[in-house]
């Protein structure tokens, strides 16, 4: 199984595909700038097509520059019209 990892800008920005991971469960974002809003989302693909985005993510970012975001999702596998959880956790986490 692909997951399609998707980030957007602010609170109404396009969201662009970032990465792809395969049969993975989590991936991590580097590189954010502080004072930022982020948005995040995850869909999968499993040879055939691409499923719809997951609900989106917003992240903002502190003062204190964010040196990763890692994004989890709790499945490697999903059938057509399956669910699977993705959480998020920020580091450093003040």
């Amino acid at each position: 199984m692909k997951y399609y990892i998707y980030q957007g800008l602010g609170t109404n920005g396009e969201l662009t595909k970032i990465a792809e991971v395969t049969d993975k469960k989590t991936y991590t974002v580097t590189g954010l700038k502080a004072k930022t809003t982020y948005r995040f989302a995850v869909s999968s693909y499993n040879g055939l097509r691409e499923s719809a985005k997951s609900n989106i993510v917003t992240v903002t970012t502190s003062e204190i520059p964010v040196q990763s975001i890692t994004i989890t999702i709790d499945k490697t596998a999903l059938e057509v019209g399956g669910k699977a959880k993705v959480s998020v956790t920020v580091t450093p986490t003040d």
